[in-house]
């Protein structure tokens, strides 16, 4: 398979991930190493899509591909934004896709996954099944959108990762306290016994 670098991206927890189009099959592949050789995290499978009378292109998402052990890790919506700059780049108007009957057990984690990432949903729950799109005609502000969605999300995982130390370092402080007092306790026996 032939991989064009398409650049990084960030998952959950300020993790660096790698975006490549596969040139061979025509999809979008998110990887943990800047490596062709690497297996994949996540994978968009679409198609190029036009109007031979309008000149209008759009890319339709086929299927989104992704182990269950990585789902919510921010694979997806990397891959997602991977496919946005290069649809962007290659002066796509629309992305869109069909939530189908086969997706109904977990469409709600589909239409929080669209809509985060922007797109318009639209779900009718009595067939089981929905569309989504996101239109591309304003380019500088769906690009916009997505580079603040990420800039707030890494300050998201950097107040928690912070949170998370300062509450090691004052169980460590209470820890050290404790001992102390331990310490001071086995003092005062050591010289009440040292009296006898």
């Amino acid at each position: 398979m032939e991989f064009s670098p398409l650049g990084v991206e960030y998952a959950k927890e300020n993790e660096q991930v790698y975006t490549f189009y596969c040139e061979t099959s025509g999809d979008i592949h998110v990887k943990q190493k800047n490596s062709d050789n690497a297996d994949y995290l996540c994978r968009i499978l679409f198609s190029e899509e036009g109007n031979g009378r309008t000149g209008a292109k759009w890319i339709g998402i086929d299927d989104i591909y992704i182990d269950r052990n990585d789902i919510n890790k921010g694979y997806g919506s990397a891959a997602f934004r991977a496919l946005v700059k290069y649809a962007i780049n290659n002066n796509f108007l629309k992305i869109m896709g069909w939530l189908s009957p086969v997706d109904y057990d977990h469409i709600d984690r589909l239409e929080h996954f669209y809509e985060k990432n922007f797109c318009k949903v639209r779900i009718n729950h009595e067939e089981q099944q929905g569309t989504f799109s996101l239109d591309l005609t304003n380019p500088e502000k769906i690009l916009l959108k997505f580079e603040n969605q990420v800039l707030k999300e890494r300050v998201s995982d950097l107040e928690e990762l912070a949170k998370q130390q300062k509450n090691r370092i004052n169980y460590q402080k209470e820890r050290i306290k404790e001992l102390d007092e331990e310490l001071e306790n086995e003092n005062k026996l050591v010289k009440f016994l040292k009296k006898f």
